[in-house]
């Protein structure tokens, strides 16, 4: 499975007010945001920043993939405020897009310390414990994330690809589902399915495979389709999608083999050999 991106990005605001869900430390609060709204102010770091001021450039410049900044702004803001959790969470970003888990991970456990109960910094701990595959850690932090602010989808999706990970296959559907095909969509489909297929319920599975569209499909996909149309009735369509991976070769690069799909081939052209005869010999009597 691939590791998913980084969430959207984060525009932090101190004593604004806004109409989407916040949490706060202090007089200071989050939401997320679109990466070109985040994006929209100057990247740029300076000695007299003031918290406010340093806070949302750090936001900024981490929108901007400018980390060497963002790193900076990070050690500034907790000069200015060392019991704030925001330094430590952007020296976590910034450790993060450098893949140093381990000093993403005690920045993320600082900026933590000094907020529990904030859902932005349980979601970056989450992320980071994924980083180290530790999921059972991951899927805490990330559950703690989505308790404490439903409406951050991003927590949602990160949760249903950790369970989906760590093969918890029913908890992994039933986050995919609670999640907008708005962001992501491609990865919602394809977690929904490949959820729904792992726990047995091929008529969701199959539902969500359709909706992927065949140009984002893997080799496995259209094994994983074949077998799906079997399982709800539709013979003639899986022979044909069978057939199909036969020739193109959509079998390698699977769990599959040639072998495989040839004697699935022959399996269900007697699967219809046998329901023809029963159809004819129905129609003479």
């Amino acid at each position: 499975m691939k590791h998913i991106v980084y969430i959207g990005l984060l525009s932090l605001l101190i004593g604004c007010a806004s109409s989407g869900k916040k949490s706060s430390y202090k007089n200071l609060s989050y939401r997320v945001v679109d990466a070109s709204s985040a994006a929209r102010g100057k990247c740029e770091f300076q000695a007299d920043f003031d918290l406010k001021t340093a806070i949302n450039k750090a936001a900024t410049c981490f929108a901007e993939k400018n980390y060497p900044t963002t790193h900076l702004l990070a050690v500034h803001i907790r000069s200015l405020d060392e019991k704030a959790p925001w330094g430590y969470y952007f020296d976590s970003l910034y450790f993060a897009s450098k893949e140093h888990h381990n000093q993403a991970l005690w920045y993320a456990k600082k900026a933590l310390e000094r907020d529990y109960k904030n859902a932005l910094l349980h979601f970056q701990l989450g992320r980071v414990y994924y980083s180290l595959n530790d999921l059972n850690l991951a899927i805490y932090h990330l559950g703690e994330a989505h308790k404490l602010d439903k409406d951050m989808e991003e927590a949602t999706f990160f949760l249903a690809q950790t369970y989906l990970q760590n093969q918890m296959f029913e908890l992994a559907y039933k986050h995919y589902t609670k999640l907008s095909l708005s962001n992501n969509k491609q990865d919602v489909l394809r977690g929904r399915y490949l959820s729904a297929f792992k726990s047995g319920n091929y008529v969701e599975a199959f539902a969500n495979i359709k909706r992927i569209g065949k140009r984002h499909f893997h080799n496995s996909d259209y094994v994983h389709l074949a077998y799906l149309q079997e399982k709800v009735g539709q013979i003639d369509e899986a022979l044909d999608t069978y057939k199909y991976v036969l020739k193109s070769k959509k079998w390698q690069n699977t769990t599959y083999t040639k072998l495989e799909i040839a004697d699935k081939i022959k399996d269900l052209e007697v699967q219809l050999r046998a329901i023809a005869t029963a159809k004819g010999e129905k129609e003479i009597k």
